[in-house]
């Protein structure tokens, strides 16, 4: 499935995928949830991209609230998001091999990613472990990052580290904006404008091919 472009406030979930693969979240803005965008037990292989996730902070469902949770969910790609302005930004819980890449995250309240390993023990006896430090972070910009950058390349010169061991051996020094999905009212007018335009063009047209004959 496909969700995108949409301007999803105020629920108790913004985006919420449970036992559900293989799906893209693209450019939609979620604001006023209690979490964002919610990838959920058993949920793999899904491209989050190019939201915009900002001021999640109503408790409901949660007893706090995030920007975008990932638990228990493998190998999602997470690219050119915005993350900001939430009570927690980013939490990675018991997940492993999903990809952060190119996103803007800052100015959260308590933390801008948090990441914990999951150990289960089943009643077997049997326990399943989730190492923490099997997620890849590249090219993100992190609000709380010190570092300098003395090439001035855009990277800073040293990682950006993450709880667990996990770091951003690659953090940038700017963020990366993610311009805000029009609204309709704002769409239709361009199509309007666009449709003169046209209607115009085609009347100059017609003018100069009857001047010519």
């Amino acid at each position: 499935c496909e969700v995108s472009n949409n301007i999803i406030e105020n629920n108790g979930y913004g985006v919420w995928l449970y036992e559900s693969s293989d799906n893209t979240v693209f450019s939609n803005t979620v604001t006023k949830c209690n979490i964002g965008v919610n990838v959920d037990v058993g949920s793999h292989r899904n491209n989050i991209e190019g939201n915009i996730i900002e001021h999640n902070t109503v408790k409901i469902f949660e007893n706090v609230a995030y920007g975008l949770l990932i638990k228990r969910a493998n190998e999602n790609t997470v690219t050119y998001n915005m993350v900001q302005d939430n009570t927690n930004g980013v939490y990675v819980y018991g997940a492993s091999n999903n990809v952060f890449t190119r996103n803007t995250i800052r100015s959260n309240d308590n933390f801008d990613i948090e990441v914990s390993k999951y150990v289960s023990y089943e009643v077997t006896g049997v326990s399943t472990r989730v190492d923490a430090t099997e997620n890849s972070f590249h090219h993100n910009y992190w609000g709380n990052y010190t570092g300098t950058d003395t090439n001035q390349d855009g990277i800073g010169d040293t990682a950006y580290t993450i709880k667990e061991q996990n770091h951003d051996s690659t953090p940038l020094m700017d963020p990366i904006i993610i311009p805000e999905f029009p609204s309709l009212a704002l769409l239709v007018a361009l199509i309007a404008v666009c449709a003169v335009l046209a209607l115009f063009y085609q009347k100059l047209v017609t003018d100069n091919t009857r001047k010519q004959k």
